[in-house]
């Protein structure tokens, strides 16, 4: 009876052992994902520990490929996006934009509320409006009141994705009243986005607020016509008639084109030449229609086709960055490219690029990014993308975990025939001449004949005129 007292007593003290144990290993991931980054920064031990180790598990893990609970992951992702290195927040906020889950919502809103960078309050925003959950409706308004321009804007595109009536009022106010045009943009955006009756209403009782500013009012046309379906983003157009100015759709992007109804060189029983194509990018203000009218004489007189996309800011609302947030401007630019070529018989391994403005922002990069599809290339930048090779891309030359396919090579872009328009009432004049002494540095340092090339002009006017003698001072 002893032996057997005394074998029972061990056996509850070693039971009560485990169930202690086990309490404490289910509390940790719980405390330590509800603390904020104060608390997560308190444990550099545990980091150092696991040394390089635990990116690859964090990795692995968000892959699926190793069995850490969901919960652990999402802490240890949010540990990661405070970070003082670039590269591990960003990969870390792309990890959670991925495996993130609506049972998390309530956690990745309480830290969204306590944000203390721009690089995870972007992230969270971003996830949130992923998972399309109402309870993120109440942070979300919050960045919209009292974030940083960038999370304002962020949070306004996402409150369109949520797809709920109830951000209307709040969408509307910041509409009519904000005073950054982007900020309005994104606001008339998010109700296109929404696209229900009421979001319609809104959008038609705001376009007389928004007769001064031109940028909003046609983002604002552009939301009604996606709000009422009228805009297939399935629709490929492929009968592309010759000598005729055209607006066509592809795959939900609007864009002008004009292809030539005679050939060079053709003849009764001779094709002729494929034409160039030249392809002008709109600013900010959307006026795409506008700018193709401009670039049709140009690219008529000289037998050339002509194309320029609608990059709408629903899909593309950072597209002189590329967009590479989200949607790529510069694939599906690649894309409309390599489209029409094909049906309309045009010569598309390299082609002409103009951009002013924010197209200016988009064409210089494009420019980096694809020397060798380039013939020539003219542009007015508002942003530039520095040649440093710490600082990640769009900003300098180090490649983003959000694009890792674009690579800059800074020998092909300096032998590429590009020239850069600078406007002397510019408020990024200074900027612009950075930009291109810094080039002429590393053309020197580095022992490059450069070929880009800088013209300057009085007024915005100008722009295209100067543009126009460089593209085709070949002619």
């Amino acid at each position: 009876m002893k032996k057997t007292s005394f074998s029972r007593v061990l056996y509850q003290c070693a039971l009560i052992v485990a169930c202690y144990g086990l309490q404490q290993a289910l509390a940790q991931p719980l405390a330590s994902a509800q603390d904020d980054e104060p608390a997560a920064a308190a444990e550099p031990s545990q980091e150092e520990a696991s040394g390089s180790e635990e990116p690859t598990q964090i990795a692995a893990a968000s892959e699926g490929q190793v069995p850490l609970s969901h919960e652990a992951l999402i802490d240890a992702l949010l540990r990661r996006m405070s970070s003082p290195d670039e590269r591990t927040r960003l990969e870390a906020g792309l990890a959670l934009r991925k495996t993130a889950q609506l049972s998390d919502v309530s956690l990745l809103v309480k830290i969204l509320k306590r944000g203390n960078n721009r690089d995870k309050q972007l992230f969270l925003i971003e996830t949130l409006a992923r998972l399309s959950d109402q309870r993120a409706g109440e942070a979300l308004r919050f960045e919209v009141r009292h974030g940083d321009l960038e999370s304002k804007r962020a949070a306004v595109s996402a409150l369109g994705k949520l797809k709920f009536n109830w951000p209307i009022p709040v969408l509307v106010r910041t509409l009519r009243k904000a005073e950054d045009s982007e900020l309005r943009k994104r606001a008339a955006s998010a109700l296109g986005e929404i696209g229900t009756t009421q979001s319609i209403y809104a959008l038609r009782t705001s376009l007389a607020a928004l007769e001064e500013d031109v940028a909003a009012k046609n983002a604002a046309f552009w939301a009604l016509e996606k709000a009422r379906g009228e805009v297939d983003d399935q629709l490929i157009d492929t009968k592309m008639p010759k000598g005729r100015r055209l607006q066509l759709y592809y795959k939900g992007t609007r864009y002008f084109f004009y292809h030539p109804a005679h050939r060079r060189g053709s003849a009764i029983h001779k094709v002729g030449l494929r034409p160039w194509l030249l392809v002008c990018m709109h600013d900010a203000d959307l006026r795409a229609e506008e700018l193709f009218n401009i670039c049709w004489r140009a690219g008529k007189k000289r037998q050339m086709a002509v194309l320029v996309p609608l990059m709408d800011p629903i899909r593309y609302p950072d597209y002189g960055q590329f967009n590479i947030r989200g949607e790529r401007a510069d694939k599906r630019l690649l894309e409309l490219v390599e489209h029409v070529g094909k049906h309309a018989s045009l010569t598309v391994r390299e082609f002409y690029l103009f951009g002013y403005g924010t197209g200016g922002d988009f064409a210089q990069r494009f420019t980096m990014s694809y020397p060798k599809r380039i013939a020539r290339a003219a542009f007015e930048s508002d942003e530039f993308t520095a040649p440093d090779a710490e600082a990640y891309f769009p900003r300098g030359l180090n490649r983003t975990p959000l694009a890792p396919d674009i690579g800059i090579d800074m020998y092909r872009f300096l032998k590429s025939d590009s020239v850069l328009i600078m406007r002397k009432n510019s408020e990024t004049l200074r900027e612009a001449k950075n930009f291109y002494e810094a080039m002429q540095h590393y053309s020197d340092v580095n022992g490059i004949r450069s070929r880009l090339a800088v013209r300057t002009v009085d007024v915005k006017f100008e722009i295209w005129s100067e543009a126009e003698k460089y593209l085709f001072s070949y002619d």
